[in-house]
């Protein structure tokens, strides 16, 4: 073969096999682009079919009131349930009891357990209700009252960052049950010194003070917003094995 021949032949070869690769290279560019898209759609479906899903995960979280830097009413609406028993809990361990809770699953209807050295098995039992704005009423303290006859219980505390009902306060004087509700609880903390009171904000602003556990596993929640649109909930960490949900604006717990 003449020399330019054989060059035109090598040039025609290069070019082909140029044009194979970039082929190949830009087919497997495509069958990537295409799982994604399946892979996107996917995942828009099952949002749509399952709101609680995890892909339903919100990106940006509720702001957060910030810390106080003393006790106010403030404090017990920044913080959610779980802070709100482990600053109960603190307040009767500085009155010298032995305290002993459960921070999540079924407790019988007792938060808080409390002994003495001076006394074998507990003392007095204490019922934690982090509400806003609603009444406890006499209902629950009826319930209460019940958990403590069934535990031979002569004295308990039922504590609230709300209020009581009348009749609910009428029946907790009647049956030994000492009502704190957030004057009563406030009042209390400011009988404790500048150090206690510091160690009890400290106990409330613990964490993620402001986001709430899950009841039942004793996790924090996180923030999803429903695949068919609707209000954002908390939903439980463990979903899809939990599928405790929490609205956002009622806290109540």
């Amino acid at each position: 073969m003449a020399p330019g021949l054989r060059s035109v032949a090598w040039m025609i070869l290069s070019v082909g096999v140029a044009i194979f690769v970039c082929t190949r290279v830009l087919k497997k560019l495509m069958q990537k682009q295409g799982e994604q898209d399946h892979d996107h759609n996917a995942s828009q479906l099952a949002n749509q079919k399952n709101p609680s899903s995890p892909r339903a995960t919100k990106s940006t979280l509720p702001q957060a009131m910030p810390p106080q830097s003393s006790w106010s009413a403030a404090v017990f609406e920044a913080i959610e349930w779980r802070r709100f028993e482990a600053v109960c809990e603190g307040l009767f361990a500085q009155a010298g009891f032995q305290t002993k809770a459960q921070s999540h699953g079924a407790d019988g209807g007792v938060d808080i357990w409390l002994y003495s050295q001076h006394a074998p098995g507990p003392v007095s039992v204490v019922q934690c209700k982090h509400w806003r704005g609603k009444l406890v009423g006499v209902k629950q303290m009826r319930e209460f009252f019940g958990v403590m006859t069934a535990n031979q219980i002569l004295r308990g505390t039922f504590v609230t960052s709300s209020t009581f009902s009348h009749d609910a306060q009428q029946f907790a004087q009647s049956n030994g049950i000492n009502a704190l509700d957030i004057s009563r609880l406030l009042a209390l903390i400011a009988t404790r010194t500048a150090d206690q009171q510091n160690a009890l904000l400290k106990i409330a602003y613990e964490g993620e003070y402001w986001r709430p556990t899950c009841a039942s596993c004793g996790i924090k929640v996180v923030a999803r917003t429903p695949g068919k649109g609707g209000a954002d909930f908390w939903g439980c960490s463990n979903y899809p094995r939990c599928k405790a949900i929490i609205p956002m604006a009622a806290t109540n717990a």
